[in-house]
């Protein structure tokens, strides 16, 4: 495998995404260039590039110093989520991972290695590999909800709870009585993502996130979300309603389409609009368009944490970090 700097990786996207694609055993988006060069570029302190590629995919991680330590981990390691190995094949690249971190023994003190599915045959390949010359342990599990989009908007609401079908509905007569509708918002270059993304600024900075000052309108994650935006538009992934009354945006679902998943980013709502259940709608609407349009798109990843999404999914999926240490 040939080393590369950040520039060469970003130049070599596409063949990141493809890869990502092929593996079976990790977030495909969240170790895509969509979701890794933002994070790397916004989120994350700068470090060192620890980039490999080849014919089996890529390792993709970085030195970073944290409270005096040097720690090797993915590009993004905000959210345990990014994965720094990214291939079809377990073994070759658990190999190349350990001919990098031998060769590079006296530069660092802990590998954090996210984002490996529990019971994997990457993790398992990973740990073998490492764990015959280096101390391992195990980080917090990162769980990630996930909902089956078989049979359209029916099946997938076919599968949720009686209560949540009711508020469903409950939310259609008020947003009809409120005068509010949604539309598609698209953009296919980062000027016209640029665009879009501002005026969903506009009603973050209305909704109760904005207003707490935990949105995504606020300093790194902005940042993050909108380059994000950019290489979504570009690479014709980006997936965006707007809900609006009259001439005035109310709330907005962003996603993002990879292969045969939507994933799910963000929703928020005007919180003047907080009665009518626009955030649930919003899924709804998005879930509808994805059957009608998108047949292919077979499921519906609504990321990490927040209780409601055990409602809207009917399985979770686990990954950890494996740590590996120097020294006795």
């Amino acid at each position: 495998m040939e080393p590369l700097t950040l520039a060469e990786l970003d130049a070599r996207s596409a063949e990141l995404d493809r890869a990502a694609l092929e593996a079976p055993d990790i977030d495909r988006f969240c170790s895509s260039s969509s979701w890794v060069m933002p994070a790397a570029a916004a989120l994350m302190p700068p470090g060192r590039p620890w980039l490999l590629a080849g014919a089996d995919g890529f390792v993709a991680a970085i030195l970073r110093r944290h409270a005096g330590r040097r720690i090797v981990e993915p590009l993004e390691a905000s959210w345990g989520l990014a994965s720094p190995l990214v291939g079809p094949r377990a073994a070759p690249l658990a190999s190349a991972l350990l001919d990098l971190v031998r060769a590079r023994e006296g530069e660092w003190d802990l590998l954090v290695l996210s984002g490996l599915l529990v019971d994997s045959q990457l993790l398992g390949a990973v740990a073998r590999a490492l764990g015959r010359r280096y101390r391992l342990g195990a980080g917090p599990v990162t769980r990630r909800h996930v909902a089956s989009l078989a049979g359209g908007l029916d099946g997938f609401l076919s599968r949720r709870p009686r209560a949540l079908r009711k508020s469903l509905r409950q939310a259609e007569r008020r947003a009809a009585a409120a005068g509010i509708a949604f539309e598609e918002a698209a953009a296919d270059s980062p000027a016209a993502a640029d665009r879009l993304f501002d005026r969903l600024l506009a009603v973050e900075r209305a909704s109760w996130k904005g207003r707490g000052g935990v949105g995504l309108d606020a300093g790194e994650m902005r940042a993050f979300y909108r380059l994000m935006a950019r290489r979504l538009a570009a690479g014709r992934r980006l997936r965006l309603l707007f809900a609006r009354r009259g001439d005035e945006d109310v709330a907005y679902i962003l996603g993002a389409v990879f292969g045969d998943t939507y994933r799910g980013l963000q929703f928020s709502f005007d919180d003047r609009w907080r009665a009518v259940g626009l955030g649930n709608l919003a899924q709804a609407r998005q879930v509808a368009l994805l059957a009608e349009r998108e047949p292919e798109v077979a499921r519906y990843d609504l990321g990490t944490g927040g209780e409601y999404k055990r409602a809207w999914a009917e399985r979770s999926i686990d990954s950890i970090a494996l740590v590996a240490g120097r020294g006795a």
